[in-house]
């Protein structure tokens, strides 16, 4: 081989090795985050047929309450029906309290604050916490509940 061949490829080789050696002293190396994938939460699963839902939600100036009529009860199931399960590992504020009265018998869920629109559901019988919620969602819906005439 040449020896300018051979300089050239030393000096290249140095080069890159030092570029790499940077990056890796510098913290900037290619790492893989893993993506959050949405999974069924199954919170309503273990009730038979749900008698009544009632929220309560914190507002930043009142609590609410409202009891959520059987024609919205699939939709606002459907709301918390997908979420990534994270670990109970800390406290979080509270912005709602969710009854379940399912044959007589009461269970007890919290709506979690996560982030500015993004909200977990507590499953409280079985310590599951659900995050990727959609907080503004959930606050429009309470909200729509309100106006309705059959919460007056």
């Amino acid at each position: 081989m040449h020896p300018d061949i051979a300089r050239y490829l030393l000096r290249t080789l140095a080069v890159i090795a030092t570029a790499v050696l940077a990056a890796h002293t510098t913290g900037c190396e290619k790492t893989s985050t893993p993506t959050r994938q949405l999974q069924k939460t199954n919170a309503f699963a273990t009730f038979g047929k749900i008698d009544r839902l009632e929220l309560q939600w914190r507002f930043k100036n009142a609590d609410v309450f409202c009891y959520i009529p059987e024609p919205k009860q699939k939709f606002f199931q459907s709301l918390l029906e997908f979420g990534t399960p994270i670990p109970n590992d800390k406290k979080r504020v509270a912005l709602g309290d969710l009854k379940v009265v399912s044959e007589g018998e009461d269970s007890h869920m919290a709506i979690l604050d996560i982030t500015d629109d993004e909200c977990a559901l507590l499953v409280i019988p079985t310590g599951e916490l659900w995050a990727g919620i959609s907080k503004s969602n959930l606050v429009k819906f309470v909200k729509s509940s309100l106006d309705d005439p059959s919460q007056k």
